[in-house]
């Protein structure tokens, strides 16, 4: 179970993750985080649902999620390295996840397993855009990027709507993936608004 909250990234558990993002080049950390914690989180569901009653760790695993979420989301903020920012929000989406794995319900481990897909494409899109400002740039401090819009329109344009994807921003697919986790089917899955 320890090594997969290591691979998953989950708070206490989490320390490599910000300083790989950095390091690794953006094509390599658009899968790094759009694979690899994503596999670490699957195979802890299986592992989970398998080998345990979903009551048992239920309590636990929101504990985690909770702390994942708030703490990485602080850490996000302050970060002046655009590529460690991402780093930090993909551990607190990881926080999100656990949200659905630890309601032990269907929903909750569908809407859990859709964020996964539509987190691995946001973020993707988002590591891809950030790489390329930093490549046209030559920095990663977000404080010298000021004006950057007006010099690559496109590229921030697509930065901003893996933001919105991740932000769970109405249309978008984060939005989709966030409203799926309650107890009862969203209104688009049984049929008519």
């Amino acid at each position: 179970m320890i090594g997969f909250g290591i691979k998953t990234a989950v708070v206490s558990l989490h320390i490599w993750l910000p300083d790989a993002h950095p390091e690794a080049p953006s094509s390599i950390s658009a899968m790094l985080s759009g694979l690899l914690i994503e596999t670490g989180l699957y195979a802890l569901t299986r592992v989970f649902f398998i080998t345990f009653e979903p009551s048992i760790f239920q309590s636990t695993i929101a504990i985690l999620a909770a702390l994942t979420m708030t703490f990485t989301n602080i850490l996000a903020i302050l970060q002046k390295d655009i590529k460690r920012m991402l780093a930090y929000s993909s551990i607190s989406q990881i926080g999100y996840m656990l949200v659905g794995l630890s309601s032990g319900r269907v929903y909750g481990i569908l809407g859990m397993l859709l964020h996964v897909f539509n987190h691995s494409l946001m973020k993707r899109l988002a590591f891809l855009s950030s790489g390329s400002i930093v490549h046209m740039t030559g920095t990663r401090d977000i404080n010298k990027l000021k004006g950057i819009g007006q010099m690559m329109p496109y590229t921030t344009l697509s930065l901003f709507i893996s933001f919105l994807g991740l932000g769970g921003v109405p249309t978008t697919n984060g939005f989709v993936s966030n409203s799926y986790s309650s107890d009862h089917p969203p209104r688009f899955v049984t049929g008519g608004f």
